[in-house]
């Protein structure tokens, strides 16, 4: 038997209520750590080198938080780097790379922020952008080895992103 928890006074279970707690449980809940295939960049170890996302998914919403920290040795810095979502997940939503925002990106490079936003790629990689300012209006830019600036063991990009799919 299920316990009904987190119920005020005066509220009710009505039949949208018990549809969207059947949906959930049918669907599956998955949480937990992760270590993200990631492309276009080697973490490299040493230092503070890590590569670590946590992952919720219910009710077939995926939510991830993630951070990337370049060590000191072995590293490639970024050029148009991917994240794989959590395997097992795919996107049901539709795919316009650079353009629909998944998410927020941060980047602190040799002390300094920078902010961005997550993309989709395809249905199982996600990307983090960087905002540019140039001209009236803001654009966007790919990570680079110099974009934004110069990156340095050390520096890191925290992510998070939330998707609609399956996972299985």
């Amino acid at each position: 038997m299920a316990t009904v928890t987190n119920l005020a006074t005066g509220d009710y279970i009505d039949e949208t209520w018990v549809d969207s707690v059947t949906t959930g449980l049918n669907t599956g809940t998955f949480s937990g750590t992760y270590t993200p295939t990631i492309q276009g960049m080697a973490v490299g170890t040493g230092g503070s080198a890590n590569n670590t996302a946590y992952y919720s998914y219910v009710g077939g919403i995926l939510v991830v938080q993630g951070i990337i920290q370049f060590g000191t040795t072995g590293v490639t810095f970024p050029t148009a780097p991917n994240i794989f979502v959590p395997s097992g997940f795919t996107a049901s939503q539709p795919i316009a790379p650079n353009y629909a925002t998944i998410g927020h990106a941060a980047y602190v490079c040799s002390g300094t922020s920078y902010h961005g936003y997550m993309t989709m790629v395809s249905q199982t990689i996600a990307r983090p952008m960087l905002y540019t300012a140039s001209g009236t209006y803001p654009g966007s830019a790919n990570l680079g080895v110099a974009v934004p600036v110069t990156w340095v063991s050390g520096d890191y990009m925290r992510y998070s992103f939330t998707l609609v799919g399956t996972m299985t």
